[in-house]
């Protein structure tokens, strides 16, 4: 849903909201792999700082597999040492990727910090990308 919310503006000229997912599907499989590849890493190396095989993350890169959230923010923090600013960089304008970095900031620092109330932050973090307000996380 997240990541729906963040790139839908992105998608918006593509005719069905199917075509819109396999497009933002593919998109993240390639970012990923892009930002592995500037670092120089095997999917292995990567593999083996997250909690799935490298196979998976390559059938995530090649866009024939969707990560949830909790994965894909393990892949960008954990597995590829980045954030999730520089993750949706290639998406937005300067204008509107200033808003949506301290957005996407927030939303995945509270995933990452909150454990069980995970649920609860998503739906939080969402409100805060959704109305444009920018709220530090506690």
């Amino acid at each position: 849903m997240f990541l729906y919310v963040v790139f839908c503006q992105h998608l918006a000229g593509m005719a069905t909201e199917a075509d819109r997912i396999q497009k933002l599907v593919a998109e993240i499989g390639e970012r990923l792999k892009e930002l592995r590849d500037a670092r120089g890493e095997t999917l292995r190396q990567v593999a083996d700082r997250v909690s799935c095989g490298y196979d998976y993350i390559s059938k995530i890169e090649r866009g024939l597999e969707n990560p949830t959230i909790d994965l894909l923010a393990e892949l960008i923090i954990v597995g590829l040492h980045t954030n999730f600013e520089t993750f949706c960089r290639p998406w937005f304008t300067d204008r509107e990727r200033d808003k949506q970095e301290r957005h996407a900031r927030t939303l995945l620092e509270r995933l990452l910090l909150r454990g069980k109330d995970t649920r609860v932050d998503v739906i939080e973090a969402l409100k805060l990308v959704a109305g444009g307000i920018e709220k530090k996380p506690s």
